[in-house]
């Protein structure tokens, strides 16, 4: 393939130079608005009576525009003819991606445009107000040159019906001068620098493991091996991969005003690679290669042994059948029987507790987690930033990852890296026995919000339904759509819309799993209201479907 693309590169832009120095001068006035948007086709090249390309196969783009670059830095197309005419294929990109030749003689480098970064678009718009640039800031610029661009139909590896093919495909190609040339690339120490400063993600990165717990996410997950990131397949049945188009550069805005007071994960790379995958075809598990995107997210618990925590996913989805202990035994949820008590990852009724009919799982918190008021209220704020990012952009499905650490003593001041809390009649194994109920036990805390960029489309919305119709088919006969939702089902389903996805998720954690911490001073008859009311709520939902129906039925229904 590089083979047969060099030969007519060397051919075809050795012609072109050479009738360029033939024809001598050109007319030396620029219109650059008009002349950015010129292309010249270059004259067929026969060879014998064969075309060797099609006729308009290879154009020239703003001639006159890219001569005024040559001569201010004195380059002639003699010179260019010279170097222009063989080439190699250069494996070294450093950063960059496309495809990529260098001259014989290492002066220039010839580099495609990339259509998927929007490069071809963005020349358009660019290209007049970048030859005014170079020519009035040439020597006090140390960005790199364009001598030529022109566009050329040449092999590319393509991708047809899943397969690997090998076509003619027309690419667009600008000639850069070489940054390193004149001196031997292995006698160099490279870097391509973005600003991407992510303490020690160059290191790392390098060493990646397996991660099995995942929590509540779904994906495929590594953490490298200091346990500083965590690197997270976005999910294509969520829809993740268009919304990270669509709200990357509204989240990068956010965290950049609001990073002190936001609990959300931190992005600090989106790449996409092919890895081998296990994938469902004829209803059969395969493993094969499948192009994936990821993202690097900052470890929550970093810094802390995870068998030392215990670990909360919490959505606010009020479903029985979700908790991870399983009723009276306290034995473990029976998709999970392998794992330990110390390597779950719970949900809100393991939290809070349920005892219904013959569901009977002790709480871990009975009375939630009790935090210093000031605490409290910056939780809030925080909190309240978050929700209205994730309601702005009609984003649902995310959750708060909550480690709890339980301390032996209280904590001194600043000790830790995490929030200090207590908790009373808590316990911290499902068959731990509870501390008593004026005895305070200390926590450190370590949280965020997670899953952070699934859409709350109609699209997805529709995919949940026909999921719920396939696993509850009696109860979700008569739904067409998220619309027609009792409000039990917007209890205890996931993917609601934003709306009151968002107010159950506040509601659930700052009323719920969290309550501010009043000593009898601080305490008013208000104060203790609320705290009893979040109490009362709290352990009122997701009742028992049967009965929530008999409630339901017994009210009249309005018209329309």
């Amino acid at each position: 393939m590089h083979d047969k693309n060099v030969a007519w590169l060397s051919t075809l832009l050795g012609k072109y130079l050479c009738d360029k120095l033939v024809k001598g001068k050109t007319d030396s006035s620029v219109d650059f608005k008009k002349e950015k948007s010129v292309w010249t086709p270059v004259a067929v090249v026969k060879k014998g009576d064969t075309d060797l390309v099609d006729p308009h196969g290879f154009s020239v783009r703003a001639e006159k525009l890219f001569k005024l670059i040559t001569n201010k830095f004195c380059i002639t197309d003699l010179a260019l003819l010279q170097s222009l005419s063989n080439f190699l294929p250069l494996e070294d990109r450093g950063g960059s991606g496309g495809v990529f030749y260098i001259t014989k003689d290492s002066k220039f480098i010839i580099k495609n445009l990339n259509e998927k970064h929007d490069e071809l678009s963005k020349m358009d718009q660019v290209l007049g107000k970048y030859v005014q640039y170079v020519l009035n800031n040439g020597e006090n610029s140390m960005m790199n040159r364009f001598h030529l661009n022109f566009k050329i139909k040449l092999y590319a590896k393509l991708k047809e019906d899943n397969k690997n093919v090998i076509k003619l495909k027309e690419l667009q190609f600008v000639v850069l001068n070489n940054t390193f040339y004149g001196v031997e690339p292995e006698q160099l120490l490279k870097f391509d620098i973005k600003g991407t400063f992510s303490p020690g993600s160059a290191e790392s990165l390098s060493k990646l493991l397996p991660l099995k717990d995942r929590g509540g996410s779904s994906g495929v997950f590594y953490i490298t091996k200091d346990s500083k990131y965590i690197i997270k397949s976005l999910n294509d049945n969520h829809g993740e991969p268009e919304e990270m188009d669509q709200v990357l550069d509204k989240y990068v805005e956010y965290v950049l005003n609001n990073s002190e007071k936001s609990m959300m994960n931190r992005f600090h790379l989106n790449f996409k690679m092919t890895l081998y995958a296990k994938l469902r075809e004829n209803k059969m598990n395969v493993i094969k290669l499948k192009k994936l995107q990821f993202v690097v997210l900052n470890n929550t618990f970093y810094g802390i042994e995870p068998e030392k925590l215990l670990k909360f996913d919490i959505k606010g989805t009020f479903s029985p059948g979700s908790a991870v202990q399983y009723e009276k035994n306290q034995t473990l949820y029976s998709k999970n029987k392998a794992k330990s008590p110390e390597k779950s990852t719970y949900r809100e009724y393991d939290f809070m507790g349920i005892a219904r009919g013959e569901r009977d799982i002790a709480a871990f918190f009975k009375n939630g987690i009790e935090l210093d008021v000031t605490e409290y209220s910056k939780l809030t704020e925080a909190l309240l930033n978050d929700a209205q990012y994730l309601f702005e952009n009609e984003l649902n499905d995310y959750s708060l990852l909550l480690g709890v650490h339980f301390l032996d003593k209280a904590p001194k001041k600043n000790d830790n890296n995490c929030i200090h809390a207590t908790c009373r009649n808590c316990k911290r194994l499902p068959d731990a026995v509870y501390n008593k109920s004026d005895e305070q036990q200390h926590l450190c805390l370590y949280m965020a919000i997670v899953d952070i960029v699934t859409p709350s489309t109609k699209e997805i919305q529709a995919y949940f339904v026909r999921r719920m119709k396939g696993s509850r088919s009696i109860e979700f006969a008569n739904i067409e759509t998220m619309a027609d939702f009792n409000a039990f089902q917007l209890e205890t389903i996931t993917p609601i819309p934003a709306p009151p996805y968002v107010g159950r998720f506040l509601g659930t954690v700052l009323g719920c799993i969290f309550r501010p911490a009043l000593s009898p001073a601080q305490a008013n008859n208000k104060q203790i209201l609320m705290n009893g009311l979040s109490q009362g709520i709290c352990h009122s939902f997701g009742e028992e479907r049967n009965t929530f129906v008999e409630k339901h039925d017994a009210f009249p229904q309005a018209d329309g």
